[in-house]
């Protein structure tokens, strides 16, 4: 399933290793395991205003921290998973206003 699916127990998993900062979209995979290759990477979540809500786990399985962005306000930081963690991201919104519309992130040890 993607970010976005309207079932999101359903998982669609994709495993990369990153060349630079990765853009996820609403229809991006919401299982990610990923490989920050050598540097530390950015991986910027998408604006899920249009879909109301949205999930995503991210696995790093590599030696480096992977940045995680809030591309809803301003790229801002959100959470900063390092080598072996992992972090769940969902989209909170309070129904379509502007008031609450950002991504939320929890990060921990062990993936």
């Amino acid at each position: 399933m993607s970010i976005g699916a309207a079932n999101k127990y359903q998982t669609h998993t994709t495993n990369a290793t990153l060349t630079g900062t990765l853009t996820l979209t609403a229809t991006s995979a919401n299982h990610l395991s990923l490989d920050a290759n050598g540097s530390a990477r950015d991986v910027v979540l998408p604006d899920m205003g249009a879909y109301g809500s949205g999930t995503v786990h991210i696995d790093n399985t590599g030696g480096e921290v992977l940045t995680i962005k809030d591309g809803a306000n301003s790229s801002a930081t959100i959470g900063t998973p390092a080598a072996n963690e992992s972090a769940t991201c969902y989209w909170a919104s309070d129904g379509g206003s502007t008031v609450v519309a950002n991504w939320i992130c929890v990060v921990g040890a062990a993936n």
